[in-house]
């Protein structure tokens, strides 16, 4: 008798449209070109931008809103602040980054020093001839000019290096876009596989 088939079910779906589900280690999974995971998720040691091995992390704080706030933005101002906390969403994680990620950083904060030097220069010589220490007069732009250079500097001192370019967050979910082929191809793709990610 165990040598007999089992009897088919005939009101069970077909066995292909069956997915079974993950464990739950997978936090981080693709559908196509596009990059899935949980906030809580641990990032393998490579860089989402360059695909490179990535000796170097840092803490990273975003924030993403939905494309229509930024017309909102535009066009009615009050309202947008309004409701600007409800509809932000906010990223803190901590990302791995490579060598190429690295130097591009360090050549936009090296310039953002020197922006702050000149501005700073600036601002010094506008001070000084308006108390009549310096040899020529420095107009109001002289000062206007330090004053946004040293500005711009600061912001770009103090950027991270890494800036995901994040399609939606929704809950603990975060949905990437562009991010390198290489780096895709570490994790699941489940338009490939036989699974879906638990929700």
């Amino acid at each position: 008798m165990s040598d007999l088939p089992s009897p088919v079910n005939p009101y069970a779906p077909p066995a292909s449209s069956v997915r079974a589900q993950p464990a739950p280690e997978h936090r981080i999974w693709r559908e196509g070109d596009w990059l899935f995971f949980r906030t809580d998720a641990i990032l393998p040691p490579y860089c989402m931008v360059t695909g490179e091995p990535a000796p170097y992390a840092h803490p990273i704080s975003q924030i993403w809103q939905p494309k229509w706030a930024y017309l909102l933005l535009l066009f009615a101002l009050f309202p947008y602040f309004l409701l600007s906390p409800f509809i932000h969403r906010r990223l803190e994680i901590t990302l791995p980054f490579g060598q190429t990620v690295y130097r591009k950083h360090r050549r936009w904060v090296n310039g953002g020093l020197l922006l702050m030097l000149v501005g700073a220069s600036l601002v010094v010589v506008f001070i000084l001839s308006a108390l009549g220490q310096w040899l020529t007069d420095a107009s109001a732009i002289t000062l206007v000019a330090g004053v946004i250079s040293f500005l711009v500097g600061l912001q770009l001192t103090s950027s991270s290096p890494v800036r995901l370019n994040i399609f939606k967050i929704e809950g603990d979910l975060v949905i990437v876009q562009d991010a390198h082929p290489n780096y895709l191809a570490l994790f699941p793709d489940v338009t490939e596989h036989n699974w879906a990610p638990n929700a």
